[in-house]
């Protein structure tokens, strides 16, 4: 759903550095699509649980949307 208006995205195993729950799945996009794809995912009724946003140094941390 997100393709279909244009935000890039891919979906991938979640890094074990925030998987709490064992193995599970993200959807990487873009940072500067985010409010875009969170407005998308909601009007869908697919919410995320967590969003993370990831440095150059590979380092991730939690943003509440």
């Amino acid at each position: 759903m997100l393709e279909r208006v244009g935000i890039s995205s891919a979906v991938q195993r979640s890094p074990k550095i925030i998987s709490k729950e064992g193995c599970g799945y993200c959807v990487r996009i873009p940072e500067r699509r985010l409010t875009d794809a969170l407005t998308v995912l909601r009007r869908e009724g697919m919410a995320p649980k967590q969003v993370f946003l990831q440095t150059a140094e590979g380092e991730y941390s939690e943003v509440k949307p």
